[in-house]
């Protein structure tokens, strides 16, 4: 027969199952929005660490996240810029052949 103390003992139990399942997907959730949140231009320190090589034609210039699985990349081949949405499933050109007009504009200035 089950007493009174084995029935509490058991009701307890699930209460503090519950309780730490709950308390792992707030903290999970919390972690994962702060993880979206952080944006490379930010953060430079690792920047410097990760340079790219000498006479590297492909550059990653800017990933910007949009949701947890997509996010928006901007490339530099050459003299030209790319940007790319990457995702889980597949990746899409969304423009192609940005050229690099910074010289121009300060040429214009003058």
């Amino acid at each position: 027969m089950l007493s009174a103390a084995t029935i509490s003992n058991a009701v307890f139990s699930l209460i503090l199952v519950i309780c730490l399942i709950l308390i792992s997907a707030y903290l999970l959730r919390t972690w994962r929005n702060y993880r979206a949140s952080l944006v490379p231009g930010k953060i430079r320190v690792f920047k410097t660490f990760i340079s790219p090589a000498h006479g590297a034609q492909v550059e990653i210039l800017e990933t910007r996240p949009i949701d947890f699985k997509r996010k928006l990349v901007l490339i530099r081949r050459g003299q030209a810029f790319h940007l790319l949405l990457c995702g889980e499933e597949r990746d899409i050109v969304i423009e192609t052949g940005i050229l690099d007009d910074t010289n121009e504009r300060s040429t214009d200035n003058i």
